[in-house]
C-alpha cells in the first residue's frame, strides 16, 4: 500500500464531507443507519466529481490503468 497521495486529498476530503453531512441529516430525522447506506454511493461519486474536476481523471491512476 503505497499510501495516500497528495491529489487525492481534496476528492477524500469531499467524500468525507458527503458522508458527514448525510450522517447529521440522519442523525436529526432519526433514520442514521439509512442515511448512512444511501450516502456511500454519493460520497463515492463526489469523490470522482472532484477527482475530474481538478485532475481531468475520475479514478487514480493505479485504477484507471487496467492494470
Amino acid at each position: 500500500m503505497s499510501g495516500l497521495h497528495s491529489e487525492d486529498k481534496f476528492p477524500i476530503a469531499a467524500a468525507v464531507a458527503t458522508v458527514v453531512v448525510a450522517n447529521v441529516v440522519g442523525y436529526l430525522l432519526q433514520v442514521t443507519i439509512y442515511t448512512t447506506i444511501l450516502a456511500t454511493p454519493f460520497a463515492i461519486a463526489a469523490f470522482m466529481i472532484v477527482r475530474y474536476a481538478l485532475y481531468g481523471s475520475p479514478l487514480p491512476d493505479v485504477l484507471s490503468d487496467g492494470v
